[in-house]
């Protein structure tokens, strides 16, 4: 008797050749972590790893060490100490994973930061410490969020695992008057740093009405502010800085401000 089986020749003979991917790795690629965490890898099939397969790293290129092992389709990496503030680095180095059909991986790069804040606030954190630097020409000692306080050495750390940074340059346009309009004054120059002219006593504490070649520094010593000095908004004939924040007016000549035994004086430079 003849029996006839349902026997497909492809069957027994085809294999797979398509290649194990990433499907998944946590924490996300580019992402922002609040601590430290176990890392998961997960392919789109079962695989089998080589030693070494997974690394992670630093910022400066330091290999982090980990307890790495493989289930099923998923890589896992424990870091062996808490991760710090700081981004970090997850390479699988090509052919270094492959699935059940011996079918091997591209290389797969991915990276995270770790950081108390989120993105959104480091943003937040930045436009207040430059506000805070073009008040008081200073950084300040700590940015804070809600009730948690960090100090600014450590924030600018933050900032540049995204690739920010505090912008330190007040925002002045600089210009030069090689005669001012409306006054006898002349070789009027502005910068974010300087503000010199030659110019007549305008205060009357000078004991001279002769021309004096003065450089101050952008500074008001009234309100304390850096950049807001402006030449002669309000027509004095011999010319004077006001500062645009304050609206205190100094002698372009001595640097003195013009009210009466009022003891503020510009810095010379």
């Amino acid at each position: 008797m003849l029996i006839l089986l349902n026997f497909n020749y492809s069957d027994a003979t085809s294999t797979n050749t398509t290649a194990p991917q990433v499907k998944v790795v946590n924490p996300v690629n580019h992402s922002i972590i609040q601590k430290s965490q176990t890392i998961k890898i997960t392919f789109s099939k079962s695989i089998k790893i080589v030693k070494n397969s997974a690394n992670l790293k630093n910022s400066a290129g330091k290999t982090i060490s980990t307890y790495t092992r493989f289930n099923g389709n998923t890589i896992v990496m424990v870091p062996k100490t808490k991760l710090t503030v700081g981004k970090y680095f997850i390479t699988i180095k090509e052919g270094t994973v492959t699935d059940l059909n011996e079918n091997i991986n591209q290389a797969y790069n991915s990276c995270f930061t770790v950081s108390p804040i989120t993105f959104a606030q480091m943003k937040d954190g930045k436009a207040r410490a430059e506000n805070f630097y073009a008040n008081h020409g200073r950084l300040p000692n700590y940015v804070s969020f809600g009730s948690k306080n960090i100090k600014i050495i450590e924030f600018q750390k933050i900032l540049a695992t995204q690739n920010l940074k505090i912008n330190t340059t007040v925002k002045v346009k600089s210009y030069s008057i090689t005669k001012s309009k409306g006054c006898s004054a002349y070789k009027i120059s502005i910068s974010s740093k300087i503000v010199s002219s030659s110019s007549k006593c305008s205060c009357g504490s000078c004991g001279d009405y002769v021309y004096h070649t003065s450089s101050y520094k952008n500074y008001c010593p009234n309100c304390h502010r850096y950049g807001t000095l402006k030449w002669n908004p309000k027509g004095v004939c011999e010319g004077e800085w006001t500062c645009s924040h304050c609206d205190c007016d100094y002698c372009a000549a001595c640097g003195k401000e013009k009210v009466h035994n009022h003891p503020q004086h510009l810095i010379k430079a």
